[in-house]
């Protein structure tokens, strides 16, 4: 069994290494380079090239794929996180600054929960577009226009219907500004960094947080100019309204 040290402030300002851990310099660094392959594998998968690849090789399902390996690489981090530093610091926070961080946790993730259910969450997940596919195959018959029926194959007129999976990104997926996104830009993003500094009551925690807020502000710069891509001039209007992560008072989108 791991063991996991609990220290106070107090006696790491006595210890004569200044710092009361055997997570080692080397450790950090294998834990920044984790968090780095992260961003950057993620965001490579989020190039149009790569959306076009992954199309190419597996079709309509290539949004879950992504989610798949953006969950698996995020989980493999965690579990790291989790039990691969045993001699990583444990606070020992006072019981007002714990309740605050606990409180703070908690409203992310129902922020989270918020912002998450105003998106097409099949399309957001790579269902939609995956249940078209299996749709298109289980009916080649019906879209070649001919149909069983009675112990023979008769002509029979195409039923099947445009899905928004084939429609244009700025189509399918149209600009989400009502709800909380009146007020930020990326509130799954603001809802991430209250979890994830709520949540840091150790020391690879706390590492945690800090690679990842990182990481979220510079691939938010990235993602904002594919946005603009795809949703043009009604994009910047919204970025010139609304902040990105804290809402300002007297700041909101009117439609």
């Amino acid at each position: 069994m791991a063991t996991v040290r609990q220290v106070r402030f107090s006696d790491c300002r006595n210890h004569d290494s200044g710092w009361c851990s055997t997570v080692t310099i080397f450790d950090h660094i294998l834990f920044a380079l984790a968090w780095i392959s992260f961003g950057v594998v993620h965001s490579l998968l989020a190039r149009e090239k790569a959306n076009d690849l992954f199309d190419s090789l597996v079709g309509g399902f290539s949004r879950i794929l992504y989610n798949l390996i953006a969950a698996t690489h995020l989980a493999v981090i965690l579990i790291l996180e989790w039990r691969g530093f045993p001699g990583k610091t444990v606070f020992e926070i006072p019981l007002a600054p714990t309740i605050l961080m606990v409180t703070i946790q908690v409203v992310g993730w129902f922020l989270l929960f918020v912002a998450i259910i105003q998106y097409d969450v099949g399309r957001f997940g790579g269902l939609t577009q995956a249940k078209v596919i299996v749709h298109r195959r289980n009916n080649e018959d019906k879209q070649l226009g001919y149909h069983y029926n009675h112990g023979g194959f008769r002509a029979a007129p195409m039923q099947y219907q445009e899905s928004t999976a084939d429609l244009p990104q700025a189509v399918a997926e149209p600009l989400v500004t009502h709800g909380i996104h009146r007020y930020v830009r990326h509130p799954m993003y603001a809802a991430l960094f209250l979890v994830l500094w709520g949540r840091a009551f150790d020391e690879t925690a706390l590492m945690t947080a800090f690679w990842s807020s990182l990481y979220l502000v510079i691939g938010t710069r990235y993602e904002e100019r594919k946005l603009l891509r795809i949703y043009g001039e009604d994009y910047a209007r919204y970025m010139q309204a609304v902040p990105r992560f804290l809402s300002v008072r007297g700041r909101a989108w009117s439609e």
